[in-house]
């Protein structure tokens, strides 16, 4: 009878931490794309700097609520 780990072995190097970070970049897409939108409706045009802007402040938001770098 071996442990537990035996059984399972190692988790693949693209498993846990990879796709909690792949998770944070896909996820942050969609509020960016909600904010700009509603930008673009009530006040005007956005310029790209601003659209950037958006996406790494959502994205910041993301890595904080979700800590990808906790995940074993």
């Amino acid at each position: 009878m071996g442990r537990r780990e035996d059984e399972v072995g190692d988790a693949p190097p693209w498993s846990g931490e990879t796709v909690m970070w792949l998770a944070c970049l896909s996820v942050a897409l969609m509020p960016t794309g909600l904010a700009l939108m509603a930008w673009r409706s009530w006040i005007g045009p956005v310029s790209p700097v601003g659209g950037l802007t958006a996406y790494i402040v959502v994205f910041t938001a993301m890595v904080v609520a979700m800590r990808p770098w906790t995940v074993r």
